[in-house]
């Protein structure tokens, strides 16, 4: 099994808590995403690479409280955001 395969080799109990955390924060997260980039695409993008990381990383929030799920969830989306921009400025800066 190489490391992608371990990443979502998930038991119940995770894909559970996984698929909550979608169902629960996917659209303050598109709109989170919006916000900053201003395209629905792009948002979409974000908060499905968000979902990917979140996925991967679920162990380290699995047994946390709410509010500190959310702040990951929030910092996440945030940080994918401005990712999304910075390649979006640099390809324009290099147009010129």
């Amino acid at each position: 099994m190489d490391k992608n395969q371990e990443a979502f080799n998930y038991d119940e109990h995770s894909r559970d808590f996984i698929l909550e955390l979608y169902n629960k924060y996917r659209m303050q997260m598109l709109k989170l995403a919006f916000s900053k980039l201003n395209d629905w695409h792009e948002a979409e993008d974000a908060v499905e690479e968000a979902f990917v990381n979140i996925a991967k990383n679920y162990k380290k929030i699995i047994d946390s409280e709410s509010y500190e799920i959310k702040r990951y969830i929030i910092v996440t989306v945030n940080n994918i955001s401005y990712n999304i921009l910075n390649k979006k400025n640099r390809n324009i800066c290099s147009d010129i």
